[in-house]
């Protein structure tokens, strides 16, 4: 996207002129990456398949302050049996639910506010044409696979214990940014993964994501805000030839999520 080529030439003139430092060898080993949280889902979030490849956006963060953030597409676990879970609807209407070690991975995207939820392929192949979805239950986290420095079981269970319950006051409240978020968040799944879809699609999105049973309980300035979020990225991808619908989305719900990420923090005190 453009933003992403001028914000990485921008990094890279910096670093030029401060002698090509380079950053990640000049601090001091931190612990990481961090555990995240994973915003509590009201309703089963869809599952998108294209090209053989089934995914679902969520929204995530950071429960660690001081521990190295995720690289992008960091593998993640479950933090407990259930706090991820896939859903099978067959045609007939019956539902299984089944856990996430068994049917997917989970990888951190474009930082610590969303993840990327990628179905195992033999998941994907048995299930035919099953309706598929992805709940996420409350005070769920992930942690992730491997560790560069271990962060200690003690503080570990701090910020997936104590820490994600204060985070419930946060992300999952009924408040302007943490409603936009939501919306952002399914507007994101109702899109494809890879490609832009047809105008008429584009335009009517904001129409079919956004129903009275979707705003539910939501605070008419977080729906208010979400559509102008809606409205501002087909400005851009009318005006653009490299930014989707989807990109734009992305960029304006991790630009949410960061701002309730640092009220978090506050409230932790800085830990």
């Amino acid at each position: 996207m453009k933003l992403q080529f001028a914000a990485a030439a921008a990094f890279a003139l910096i670093a030029a002129d401060a002698g090509a430092v380079d950053w990640h060898s000049a601090r001091p080993k931190l612990q990481g990456p961090q555990a995240l949280g994973v915003v509590a889902t009201r309703d089963a979030v869809p599952v998108t398949c294209e090209d053989g490849r089934c995914t679902a956006y969520l929204g995530a963060f950071c429960l660690e302050e001081k521990v190295l953030p995720p690289d992008h597409g960091t593998l993640y676990r479950a933090n407990r049996a259930g706090d991820v879970v896939l859903t099978v609807t067959a045609a007939d209407g019956r539902t299984r639910r089944i856990d996430s070690a068994e049917t997917m991975e989970i990888f951190s995207h474009l930082g610590f506010n969303a993840l990327k939820i990628v179905l195992k392929p033999a998941t994907a192949a048995s299930l035919g044409s099953a309706k598929l979805a992805v709940e996420v239950a409350e005070r769920a986290a992930v942690v992730p696979v491997e560790e560069q420095v271990a962060v200690s079981a003690e503080d570990r269970a701090i910020a997936t214990g104590s820490h994600r319950s204060v985070a419930e006051a946060v992300f999952e409240r009924a408040e302007e940014r943490a409603d936009a978020a939501r919306l952002a968040t399914d507007m994101i799944n109702a899109l494809p993964e890879r490609r832009e879809v047809s105008e008429a699609l584009r335009r009517s999105l904001w129409e079919r994501v956004a129903t009275p049973h979707a705003t539910r309980g939501m605070t008419p300035s977080g729906v208010d805000k979400a559509r102008t979020m809606f409205n501002a990225c087909n400005r851009t991808v009318d005006i653009s030839l490299r930014v989707t619908l989807r990109d734009c989305l992305e960029g304006r719900h991790t630009d949410v999520m960061k701002e309730l990420n640092d009220e978090f923090w506050k409230m932790l005190g800085g830990v």
